[in-house]
C-alpha cells in the first residue's frame, strides 16, 4: 500500500493518506522545540498495514530534520521507539526513560 504522510499543522497532526483517503493520523502539540506526540489512530480498514509505524517514523524524521525533540505521551509511539532505539536521539532527554525502561514483569 502506498501511503504519504503530511503534516497538517492547522489540525496539529500528521496524516497518513492513501489514494485520497486518510488512513490514520498522529496528533501533536508543540511546546517550543519539543513536539509532544499525543495520540495515534488508524482507520479500521487500514489496520495491520503498517500505517501506525509509517506515521511514527515520519513524525520522528520530521522533528529530527528540524533539530527538535519529541515527548512521546502516545503509548503507541513510546512502544514504537522502544523497538527502534535509533530514534532515541529525537526523544526529549527528560522523557527518554519512558522509552528505554524495560516493561514491568507480569
Amino acid at each position: 500500500m502506498d501511503v504519504d504522510v503530511v503534516d497538517v499543522a492547522g489540525r496539529g497532526r500528521y496524516e497518513a493518506q492513501s489514494e485520497g483517503l486518510v488512513a490514520g493520523f498522529l496528533e501533536y502539540r508543540d511546546h517550543g522545540q519539543v513536539r509532544e506526540l499525543t495520540h495515534t489512530e488508524v482507520e479500521q480498514e487500514f489496520e495491520g498495514e503498517g500505517v501506525g509505524s509509517t506515521l511514527a517514523r515520519a513524525a520522528l524524521e520530521d522533528v529530527r530534520s528540524r533539530g527538535g525533540h519529541v515527548r512521546p505521551t502516545c503509548g503507541f509511539v513510546a512502544e514504537w521507539i522502544k523497538r527502534h532505539q535509533d530514534y532515541l536521539d529525537v526523544v526529549e532527554p527528560d522523557t527518554q526513560s519512558r522509552v528505554t525502561a524495560p516493561d514491568p514483569p507480569g
